[in-house]
């Protein structure tokens, strides 16, 4: 995919650059042996340390692993947790708090039959597991009841929630939502739905956020009352809390009466965004969702409800920091979207269709867009592919700087986790001399605002005309800022100048510099000698400023007196830059100066010529 993106920049000197995104360094972790790692979260703290999150080990005994790396790319720590089952583990998702201490939710197995929802703190400094706590309910007639895990926030003076479901025999569920102390782990409120709280039956909470002062909110999917156990008739509900889970309200959203699934939620000042899927009556596939509903009292302020298909049991929607909700979904099983719609009306801001995969999304703090999946995507504000790398992803997180990090599995001889960082390079092509006549060698100079990171930043050098011939690619070497090429040039044929642009491409952003090459014209006319008898021939020479065309190149001559008898013009041999001819004179009474002129191209050249009787 090639993108021309000029902008007016000033980063570290570039006057005229380009942005483009390449892995500043990535790392592949493996725990050893045959053992296969598989990515599935990441995070950043506010210093740049970046925390990935998957498994280790094959099925079915997989375990939790956590990898961290500083921001440049030195190893951190490792994190490998074995539930006391001995079977299956692996983690949801984890955050990350401003100490940089991580909090993981994901499921482990208690024993060999309980497999439950747990959460976990590990030292951000040194990856030690602080504690880990699994998530179970009490039934009067089922005895404990494991949790699934769906989702993690963070909250105010030192708690964390997770929210997830409590599940019976793989059929029915009640949504689930706990607090616990970040210090130990100590649980210190949980709400179960359908017994603490309604609506009731099989419903399942898929996200949870804070607002950041107040308030906790979680949404999630429920069967009506009609049909409490039927895929059809569900409903997205949205319920708002209190820090002490203390619930405020909960409100459900039906789409065409059918089965709705809420996915994530989001909320900036008095607005909450609900995101998830309806389904269509009487054709029965997926749509996108979204609902903005008002954060004090619940009440729907506008819908977007999709009438064709459009997501595929899957998506993930981040609200901007501008109140704007940006949501990944797909079309089908080889096409993904994205959108984003202003937060104010639901206005559509833009939408883009992409003939590949995609799985998570990040939003940075200028509403910069990154897509991950079959590639790495980096969308503008308006929604404009600025670069699309070949790396692809499983997972995104923003860091400080607008700094973008994902991960995923990296198929070697083993499976590893990969975590990359990505470089925002400034780039800029310059060419010394920017115009020139045809034959002249011309020097080219990419400069990047950062030293290009390990194996270097290669470059794509095109052009397309008859008179540049240049070298296919070039690469900034690993540590340095610049390399040069040389651009080959031919004389130029016409009698205009020849405008040709040469682009180096990086990542699918391309910078442009703008080479002219002249038409030959006169550069100096000489006449030897310069003072003669009357009767004595003298010689002229014609001098290009560059070499003449493959046909070569007339120059017009003339004078003005009758004394000198010049040719009409003189042709200058095919690659030449000079060529000579011959002035007689004749006899005459008084010394006379007579001009000879040589022009061509528009562009004319004198020299004198004394005849003394």
């Amino acid at each position: 995919m090639k993108r021309l993106f000029l902008i007016s920049a000033s980063l570290a000197g570039l006057t005229a650059s380009a942005m483009a995104q390449v892995p500043s360094w990535w790392r592949d972790f493996n725990a050893g042996g045959s053992s296969a790692e598989q990515a599935i979260s990441i995070a950043v703290d506010a210093n740049g340390n970046v925390y990935s999150a998957g498994t280790t080990g094959t099925s079915p005994d997989t375990d939790i692993l956590v990898v961290s790396y500083s921001p440049t790319g030195a190893w951190r720590w490792t994190a490998i947790y074995s539930g006391p089952g001995n079977k299956d583990d692996h983690p949801v998702e984890i955050a990350v708090d401003t100490n940089g201490d991580v909090y993981l939710v994901g499921m482990s197995h208690e024993t060999i039959s309980m497999n439950a929802m747990v959460t976990q703190k590990y030292d951000g400094a040194t990856g030690v597991l602080q504690w880990s706590r699994f998530h179970k309910v009490v039934d009067s007639f089922l005895g404990e009841v494991p949790c699934i895990a769906r989702g993690i926030t963070l909250g105010p003076s030192g708690t964390v929630y997770a929210c997830g479901a409590v599940e019976v025999f793989n059929e029915f569920r009640d949504a689930y939502v706990s607090s616990q102390s970040r210090l130990n782990g100590t649980f210190l409120n949980s709400i179960v739905y359908g017994s603490d709280l309604q609506p009731a039956a099989n419903q399942i909470a898929k996200d949870i956020v804070f607002d950041g002062t107040d308030a906790v909110f979680v949404v999630g999917s429920t069967a009506d009352n009609s049909q409490p156990y039927s895929s059809d008739g569900s409903d997205m509900f949205l319920t708002r809390f209190n820090v002490t889970l203390t619930p405020a309200w909960t409100n459900t959203f039906d789409g065409y009466g059918k089965r709705d699934i809420g996915r994530n939620v989001g909320v900036r000042g008095n607005d909450v965004f609900v995101f998830g899927n309806a389904t269509t009556n009487p054709a029965t596939y997926p749509v996108l969702f979204l609902v903005k509903a008002n954060a004090l009292t619940g009440a729907e302020v506008w819908r977007k409800l999709r009438t064709t298909a459009s997501d595929i049991e899957m998506g993930k929607m981040v609200v901007n920091s501008f109140g704007d909700p940006t949501i990944l979904g797909n079309i089908d099983q080889f096409a993904s979207f994205a959108l984003r719609y202003r937060g104010t009306d639901g206005y559509l801001y833009w939408e883009r269709v992409f003939g590949d995969l995609y799985s998570d999304l990040a939003v940075d703090a200028a509403a910069a867009t990154y897509v991950v999946g079959s590639s790495t995507l980096k969308l503008s504000h308006t929604g404009t592919v600025l670069w699309n790398a070949a790396e692809a992803g499983g997972a995104a997180a923003v860091g400080p700087g607008n700094v973008l990090y994902t991960n995923r599995t990296q198929f070697n001889a083993t499976a590893d986790l990969r975590t990359i960082r990505w470089f925002q390079a400034a780039f800029a092509l310059t060419l010394a001399p920017s115009s020139t006549v045809g034959g002249v060698n011309v020097t080219g100079t990419i400069k990047s605002n950062l030293v290009a990171p390990p194996g270097g930043l290669s470059f794509t050098i095109s052009e397309s005309s008859i008179y540049v011939a240049t070298v296919q690619g070039v690469t900034i070497p690993a540590g340095a800022t610049q390399a040069n090429f040389t651009i080959f040039t031919a004389p130029n044929k016409g009698w205009t100048n020849i405008v040709v642009p040469i682009t180096a491409t990086l990542n699918g952003v391309t910078a442009v510099g703008t080479l002219t090459i002249l038409p030959p014209v006169p550069q100096s006319l000489v006449m030897s000698p310069n003072v003669v008898q009357a009767g004595v021939s003298s010689t002229g020479t014609v001098t290009l400023t560059g070499k003449a065309p493959g046909a070569g190149l007339w120059v017009a001559l003339s004078d003005n007196s009758p004394a000198a008898s010049t040719p009409v013009a003189v042709k200058v041999p095919a690659y030449q830059t000079s060529a000579q001819f011959v002035v007689q004179t004749t006899d005459l009474a008084v010394t006379t100066v007579v001009t000879i002129s040589a022009k061509s191209n528009g562009v004319t050249q004198t020299a004198t010529l004394t005849i003394n009787p």
